[in-house]
């Protein structure tokens, strides 16, 4: 079963391949149309890709008993993908096997041949360099991949055994082509082999054509809502960034038993990009809040780093490292509240949007002040929302 399942294995690597990116593993991966690292975003493949393969030679199931030859092998899938554009898996559905035959040409008969158990099944791929790259097949959750193989005198289903995956070696191109030899030792059935079990073949990815890249391109802020955005309307590296408060937000605590609120009717932040890689870098200089009423609220020293990810169609998330808060309502009810991390997601427009839901905050000093704080919306409305006033427009891309 495992046996002849890797053949057509090997078909779904190559397909695979172009779906899947190391699931879990500890590199990404990314599925592209061209021999591109990073790969551009316009040319990355997204989520639900048909993908397709055949094979075109030397598909043999090789076992002690009996030599077995399919002429005809095919595979169907789709693709799994990130919004940042790496492989976040990939499905193989459909893997049949025709016109399979043992030595001299004679067909294995009438309810024989070569069957793939356990479908579907998923992969998980690494890129080598190149637009090539690995491609690991595995259960999709009904058991191990697998071929149940009938003809002359084997009857068998063949499986990988303690590991239950099969790696395929990928080479990228138009079309990508899958190579596997491996062994198959996991044997059930009325007749096994007794001491070989392996599977060499070689596929063709006939749809689409694919490489395997380890990068993505990294986000960038552009003027336009397009991928890949071109340098003139790239906002370079230096670029200043200037957001002020949409609707009013609040602050929530407790001061010696009785609860405060102080409504911030306005706040501005004015900061720059400082960098490029996986994320866009950044970091804000100042951190403004007035007409708080009779509670002021000041923010400690800055700079506060951001960083910038796309989540595709010219959106993103700014993350915020860390911001800390003074509230005052008095000459001694003063308390310093501090936000581990702030994630805000990024609506890229004429004028980009910043939202985020409500933020939990922890006290850094005051000792009558309550454990935790709330910096949210007002009026039932518990999102933060700023407006980006530049640049504008203003789009992540790559």
């Amino acid at each position: 079963m495992r046996f002849i399942k890797m053949l057509g294995v090997a078909v779904a690597a190559a397909l695979a391949v172009m779906a899947f990116v190391v699931a879990n593993s500890a590199s990404a991966a990314t599925l592209c149309e061209s021999n591109a690292n990073p790969c551009p975003e316009g040319e990355v493949y997204p989520s639900n890709t048909p993908v397709e393969a055949e094979k075109t030679a030397g598909a043999v199931i090789h076992t002690d008993l009996v030599n077995v030859t399919c002429a005809t092998a095919k595979m169907k899938g789709t693709t799994l993908t990130t919004a940042l554009g790496e492989s976040d898996g990939g499905e193989i559905t459909s893997l049949t096997f025709a016109n399979c035959t043992r030595p001299f040409g004679v067909a294995c008969g009438a309810g024989g041949g070569v069957t793939a158990v356990n479908l579907p099944y998923k992969f998980a791929v690494t890129a080598s360099g190149g637009g090539n790259g690995t491609v690991a097949l595995a259960s999709g959750g009904k058991g191990p991949p697998g071929l149940e193989v009938k003809c002359g005198l084997i009857e068998c289903t063949l499986t990988p055994s303690a590991a239950p995956v099969i790696p395929l070696t990928i080479t990228g191109g138009n079309p990508a082509s899958a190579k596997v030899s491996a062994s198959l030792p996991g044997w059930k059935g009325t007749l096994c082999p007794k001491k070989l079990a392996e599977l060499n073949a070689e596929y063709e990815v006939t749809t689409p054509k694919l490489f395997i890249e380890s990068e993505v391109a990294p986000p960038a802020l552009c003027s336009l809502n397009v991928a890949p955005c071109s340098a003139p309307e790239t906002y370079p590296i230096g670029t200043a960034i200037e957001a002020e408060l949409e609707a009013e937000s609040k602050f929530v605590f407790v001061y010696n038993k009785a609860k405060k609120e102080p409504v911030c009717k306005e706040s501005t932040a004015e900061g720059e990009t400082t960098g490029t890689g996986e994320f866009l870098a950044g970091k804000f200089k100042n951190l403004e809040f007035v007409e708080c009423g009779t509670c002021p609220v000041t923010t400690a020293t800055a700079p506060y780093p951001f960083d910038i990810d796309r989540t595709g169609s010219g959106n993103g998330v700014m993350s915020l490292s860390g911001i800390s808060f003074t509230l005052e309502c008095g000459v001694l009810e003063k308390c310093t509240y501090h936000a581990t991390g702030v994630d805000f997601t990024l609506t890229g427009g004429a004028i980009a949007k910043l939202v985020s839901p409500k933020i939990a905050l922890t006290r850094e000093s005051g000792l009558l002040c309550s454990e935790t704080a709330t910096w949210e919306g007002v009026g039932g409305v518990e999102q933060v929302k700023y407006e980006i006033t530049a640049p504008s427009p203003l789009f992540v891309r790559s």
